[in-house]
């Protein structure tokens, strides 16, 4: 169970973010300001997220259908 939760994240940490700069600069030609913009708005969505998706696997104890969903988010985006 936590084996793919932790492959997503660290996913999303090893392989996205350090090229998401990258990204950003050669597809929408991005000044530096917007990369920190994004980089926030998506610690920001973290920060906000994790706890809500705690509560909801000590409420309802279905740690699955949790992790299926925030999956569903983050390739969502």
């Amino acid at each position: 169970m936590c084996t793919n939760l932790c492959l997503t994240v660290f996913i999303v940490v090893a392989v996205i973010l350090p090229t998401l700069w990258l990204y950003l600069e050669h597809s929408f030609d991005a000044e530096q300001w917007f990369f920190g913009v994004v980089f926030a708005s998506f610690s920001f969505a973290n920060l906000l997220s994790s706890p809500l998706f705690g509560f909801w696997v000590d409420f309802t104890r279905k740690t699955k259908t949790v992790i299926l969903v925030a999956n569903l988010f983050e390739i969502g985006g």
